[in-house]
C-alpha cells in the first residue's frame, strides 16, 4: 500500500512595518501593521486619535483618517482623507434651550478635490425656524466662499486648529448668538474604482 502524502503548508511570515503621518504631521509615526508584504497593505484606510498623533490631550474626541498611499522598505506611507468628531463630544455640546444646526454639504477645493462637510451649529437660546435657515443658509455661503480658495490639505490644517471654525463662528454672530461650531465630519470623497 502506497503511503499518502501530506500535503506541504506554506507558511508566509509576517512582519511590523511602520505607519507614517503625511507633511501635515511632520511624518510622523502613527502606528505600525501587522504584513505579508508592505505593498499588500497600499489602499488600507485606518483611522488614529488626533492625541497620539499631536500629542494634545484636549483633541482626544477627534479621530483622524488615513490613506495609505505608498511603501519604502519598511515604512508605509500614508494621505489624510478625513477627521470625525465623537458622537459624545458633540452631545457635550447641546444644553437646555439651546438649537442644534447640522448639515451636510459637497464642495470642491482649489486643488479639484470634492470634500464632504458636516458643520455643526450650536445657539446660545432658542432660536425660531427662519432664524435657523437664516444661519444653515449663512453658512454653506462662508463654506463656499472659502473652501474653493483653499487646498485640501490647507482646509485640513485649517480644521485641525479650530481657525475654520473660529471663523465661522465670529460671521454667524451678528445674526443670532452663537454657543458653539464645530466640524462633525469632513471626508475626501475619492474616485471610485
Amino acid at each position: 500500500m502506497a503511503k499518502k502524502q501530506a500535503a506541504k503548508v506554506v507558511v508566509k511570515k509576517k512582519r511590523w512595518v511602520h505607519v507614517i503621518a503625511p507633511k501635515l504631521f511632520n511624518e510622523k509615526q502613527i502606528g505600525e501593521m501587522h504584513v505579508e508584504e508592505p505593498k499588500n497593505a497600499v489602499g488600507r484606510k485606518l483611522s488614529v486619535s488626533m492625541t497620539t498623533i499631536t500629542g494634545e490631550p484636549k483633541k482626544q474626541n477627534i479621530m483622524a483618517k488615513f490613506l495609505i498611499t505608498s511603501f519604502a522598505g519598511e515604512k508605509l506611507m500614508t494621505d489624510i482623507i478625513g477627521y470625525k468628531l465623537n458622537t459624545a463630544a458633540t452631545k457635550r455640546l447641546m444644553r437646555r434651550n439651546r438649537s442644534k444646526i447640522d448639515d451636510s454639504i459637497v464642495y470642491k477645493t482649489s486643488d479639484d478635490k470634492k470634500v464632504r462637510i458636516k458643520p455643526l451649529l450650536v445657539t446660545r437660546g432658542r432660536a425660531q425656524g427662519g432664524t435657523k435657515s437664516a444661519l444653515r443658509k449663512q453658512i454653506k455661503e462662508y463654506l463656499a466662499k472659502n473652501i474653493s480658495k483653499m487646498t485640501f490639505e490647507q482646509l485640513m490644517k485649517d480644521i485641525i486648529n479650530k481657525k475654520l471654525q473660529r471663523a465661522i463662528s465670529d460671521a454667524l454672530k451678528k445674526t443670532y448668538p452663537v454657543a458653539g461650531c464645530e466640524i462633525r465630519n469632513i471626508e475626501l470623497i475619492l474616485p471610485k474604482k
